[in-house]
């Protein structure tokens, strides 16, 4: 799902509740994709930037791609998920935690 949606053998995101989350502008810039696993990818229809993921598994929350921040995050990186599904050609080198499949980390 990552290298379809994002172009790279990994996405990095924060998770977040739907309800609190604010478009403050640009709302009617932001489309929607449903995949065949039924995932819901939210991009931006004018510079195809990857914004947010809706997986089939959890309606409460949404992911948010980090990658299109302009800000800093103070927040740090907690595991790797769904590392089943790495690339041959890539290789996870850190000390995080890996889960083959999603996990909650609450």
């Amino acid at each position: 799902m990552c290298r379809k949606f994002h172009g790279a053998a990994f996405a990095t995101y924060a998770v977040a509740d739907k309800d609190n989350l604010q478009i403050l502008s640009g709302q009617s810039l932001i489309k929607k994709f449903t995949a065949d696993n039924s995932s819901i990818r939210h991009f931006c229809k004018q510079c195809g930037s990857s914004l947010f993921f809706e997986d089939n598994i959890n309606a409460v929350d949404i992911d948010i791609a980090l990658g299109v921040m302009d800000s800093e995050i103070s927040e740090k990186p907690e595991a790797n998920i769904y590392t089943e599904s790495t690339p041959s050609w890539s290789i996870i080198s850190d000390i995080l935690p890996k889960f083959p499949k999603n996990h909650n980390l609450d």
